[in-house]
């Protein structure tokens, strides 16, 4: 292959692998009874922090003494809970897909319609409705809320916030003799508890979002406020957040909110003939078990003609049963009067059942897996090319000007008239000599002239520039599917061509002999040609959605945005001959973080923010290209641990950036790491060319004059790769890649892992030092006899959402041979904390909101 950037090519460098056999292993359960449910190829799966089973296995534990103490404040209910092993995911999703927001009810299509009440909740766990609204404001403490704070803190640095602090509160020994503060804390604890576990959960680990602290100051009057109405508010905020999810076609999904409650209230309300439970007795949990639910679950199963399931079976009862306290609250706090409880509608005209598919992604890659296995005689043919690079032009000029792509079906038109012409057979059985597409062809007049290219020029028309071959095609040949990348002549710009690609060989040293072995090209590994198509149709479908995020933001003229691109040769740029930077941690040059308690403040503050600061433009920063970040994507990635976007990641390695250059020590001009923002390695894994982009080429080459680029050791590059964040480092001074991949854990690279990042980095390899010696006159390190080492750094596994986090951890705190703080589920969370407040201070941030939410702040924190 000649082809520089193409992964199907010889390996570019030799592997020096720190790994042991295991590969990583999924889990299906925490052992507390939450866990993740997955489902088929290409549908998501689904995560919750739910767990009957932890809040059952304290409450069996639980004296008369205390089953009492929680009577007395109307939690009653909550005792009958069942030790459930599990609960089925799929059915939560599946009902929460059916949350009406707008009318607050359940829409079960042919089933019926169910209303959402807070004596709903009533009815189900028999906690309190009482007529007082639960609001998050701050109230002065009660000596029993203060005696809890200090007990909960010497159980765990979150404080309130921790459900395990609770827990211990709840299995220390109490009785009629203890004083009454204990017997409030024992009260508080357990509100605390259960809500955390079963009624509102979250979904961070052991954290809870203490937003109801006003009802728990009197102890004494817990049972009068309308708990039902909180855990209500809560769960339709977790219905929305689901749906967005799904929306954005996450691979994830954290279920987080009262989903127990969807699938007891409905069932509860099914005819279900022997399964339905005894009338009459609340509250109705303590009837449901884990086996009774999977067989009402399995008794409204229905699978249909086209192979898919639904759970649309059994209708909605008739003689649904009233129950709950009497009560017309605001729902959800949105000033709407609530509808009274039970009130049974039926839908008026039956849906059709929602499908397994409804979550499965779209893209490129699926509609030609479409063609091919229902189409199958035309899909090698012309015809079927045809229609695959038509989807593949369509999506990707979803965010140009409709006329661009009204035009292009001018093109399209002809060359789909003409294949069809080529294949007719029924003209010529009624005695014709050509195709009457083809006579119809010769008379039709010219199209419509095509715009010309600057009447349209948009940062945008050519999403991320000139495309390169797609992995697995033949050298010389652009793949159907990137018709956005295809000249019409079919050859490739300057910038692509490259001489003959070369094996390059790691030098044998002491103890590495037996890692120089003769690998075989990347072309005839079956494992690597997969990867390869599975990396590009997911950039294909995220250069995409960044395109068109950008487009309807509708941006300012002048702003260069995600995928711009620029014409002519870049400028070389002469760089003086300078040693290496300083290591910053010797150098001095890494600034201490604030505080804990202070991150921590921030986070807090972050996570009970209003919805309406958190819509507001939070970031707006310009080079060297357009980021904007709105408050709501920082509070649920930074605060609540949902998976790390593209954009956030890109904007916390332009502030680590930042910090570095602002915090040096070292000589004026060296600078020891070269942090190269995301976009570097979506460009290239998407196969276009790096050379023409305007944020690229900006990154290397602005600011040279003040930090000389020869001078750095390390270059950080981070990638988004199908399941989680990696960052490759490349060491200017020793010859070696390092790949740091936060998803191995403590047990090492699998052999499939390590042939994918092997693909990777080889490709950004070759595109690092083309840019390199396209940017400057000469460049002091060579891309030949490079090394690539697999380093296990991490104590701990953490989760895939976190990959992200985990990611932006290793490029703060790795020294080139070992991480200077160990990383650890407290020290990611203290990390994702700094960075939520290096986010709010970024400098050149074109909008005040964050900088006005940390003046906020500050008041009680004169160290920030």
């Amino acid at each position: 292959m000649s082809d520089l950037f193409s992964g199907i090519q010889a390996a570019m460098v030799i592997n020096r692998v720190e790994n042991c056999d295991k590969s990583v292993e999924d889990w299906d359960s925490d052992g507390d009874g939450s866990g993740c449910s997955t489902g088929v190829a290409g549908t998501p799966c689904f995560t919750s922090r739910l767990s009957v089973l932890k809040a059952a296995s304290v409450i069996a534990q639980f004296s008369e003494f205390k089953r009492q103490l929680v009577s007395e404040i109307g939690f009653g209910g909550m005792l009958e809970l069942k030790s459930w092993q599990k609960i089925n995911l799929k059915y939560s999703a599946y009902l929460m897909d059916r949350v009406d927001l707008d009318s607050c009810s359940l829409n079960l299509e042919s089933q019926g319609v169910l209303d959402l009440v807070d004596k709903n909740i009533n009815y189900v766990f028999g906690i309190p409705c009482g007529n007082l609204t639960i609001q998050g404001e701050g109230v002065e403490p009660s000596e029993a809320c203060i005696e809890y704070t200090r007990v909960a803190a010497s159980f765990s640095e979150k404080g309130t916030h921790s459900l395990k602090a609770a827990e211990s509160i709840l299995l220390a020994p109490i009785t009629e003799k203890s004083t009454e503060t204990e017997k409030h804390c024992f009260k508080i604890a357990f509100v605390i508890f259960i809500i955390g576990h079963v009624l509102a959960p979250t979904a961070k680990h052991d954290y809870i979002s203490v937003d109801f602290w006003a009802a728990l100051n009197d102890v004494n009057k817990i049972k009068d406020w309308n708990w039902g109405a909180y855990v209500l508010k809560n769960l339709l905020q977790a219905v929305r957040k689901f749906k967005t999810d799904v929306s954005k076609r996450n691979p994830t999904i954290h279920i987080v909110g009262c989903h127990l409650f969807l699938q007891v209230f409905v069932l509860d309300n099914l005819e279900l003939g022997l399964l339905n439970k005894q009338h009459g007795v609340t509250p109705r949990i303590g009837l449901y078990d884990y086996e009774s639910m999977k067989k009402m679950v399995e008794q409204i199963t229905v699978n249909i003609p086209s192979g898919e399931v639904t759970l649309s079976g059994g209708k909605v009862r008739d003689d649904t049963p009233a129950g709950g306290i009497e009560s017309h609250v605001n729902v959800a706090g949105t000033g709407k009067i609530a509808k009274p409880a039970f009130t049974l509608k039926r839908a008026s005209t039956p849906c059709s059942p929602m499908l397994r598919s409804t979550y499965t992604k779209n893209g490129p890659q699926e509609f030609s897996n479409y063609i091919r296995s229902r189409y199958p005689t035309i899909s090698a043919q012309k015809l079927g090319i045809l229609l695959r690079e038509q989807n593949a032009r369509g999506l990707a000029n979803i965010s140009e000007m409709r006329q661009a792509f009204q035009s292009n079906m001018f093109t399209f038109t002809d060359k789909l008239m003409a294949c069809l012409g080529e294949m007719c057979t029924c003209c010529k059985a009624h005695g014709r000599k050509m195709c009457v597409l083809k006579s119809e062809d010769k008379t039709i007049h010219e199209p419509p002239p095509t715009p010309s290219t600057e009447q349209l020029s948009t940062p945008l028309v050519t999403k991320i520039g000139p495309r390169l071959p797609a992995p697995g095609m033949p050298e010389g040949q652009v793949s159907a599917t990137s018709s956005v990348s295809r000249k019409r002549d079919g050859s490739l710009s300057s910038s692509m061509q490259s001489g003959p690609s070369k094996r390059l060989c790691l030098p044998a040293s002491i103890g590495e002999d037996d890692l120089c072995q003769k690998q075989r090209p990347i072309a005839q590994d079956s494992i690597v040609m997969d990867i390869a198509s599975s990396i590009l149709s997911m950039y294909d479908d995220l250069t995409t959605v960044l395109v068109t995020y950008y487009a309807e933001i509708r941006p300012a003229p002048t702003a260069i945005l995600f995928g711009a691109t620029t014409d002519g040769a870049p400028v070389k740029i002469d760089l003086a001959q300078c040693n290496f930077g300083r290591d910053p941690w010797v150098a001095g040059s890494v600034p201490p973080p604030p505080p804990e308690n202070a991150l921590r403040a921030i986070r807090d503050w972050m996570s009970a923010a209003s919805m309406t600061n958190l819509q507001r433009n939070w970031i707006l920063h310009l080079k060297p290209r357009l980021i904007s970040i709105e408050g709501i994507e920082i509070q649920q990635q930074l605060a609540h641990g949902d998976p790390m976007s593209h954009e956030i990641c890109t904007a916390i390695f332009r502030r680590l950036a930042q910090l570095d250059q602002s915090c040096s020590k070292d000589t004026p001009g060296n600078i020891w790491r070269k942090y190269i923002e995301p976009d570097f390695a979506t460009t290239v894994l998407s196969n276009a060319d790096p050379l023409t982009g305007q944020s690229i080429r900006t990154g290397f080459q602005e600011g040279t004059g003040l930090c000389n680029p020869a001078s750095c050791r390390m270059w950080f590059i981070p990638a988004i790769l199908p399941d989680g964040w990696a960052v490759y480092l490349f060491d200017m001074m020793r010859k070696r890649i390092i790949v740091l991949d936060p998803a191995v854990g403590p047990f090492g690279y699998s052999n499939r892992r390590v042939s994918m990042h092997e693909f990777v980095s080889n490709k950004l390899h070759a595109a690092l030092f083309n840019c390199l010696h396209s940017f400057f006159s000469s460049w002091h390190c060579d891309s030949t006899n490079w090394g690539r080492t697999f380093p296990i750094i991490m104590r701990e596994k953490i989760e895939r959402d976190e990959t992200g986090l985990g990611a932006t951890f290793f490029a703060r705190n790795f020294d080139g041979d070992r991480l200077q703080i160990p990383l650890t589920k407290e020290t990611l969370a203290s990390h994702s904390n700094l960075m939520l407040y290096e986010l709010m201070r970024m400098q050149g941030n074109q909008t005040k909101a964050a900088h006005d939410s940390l003046e906020a702040i500050k008041g009680t924190f004169l160290v920030l």
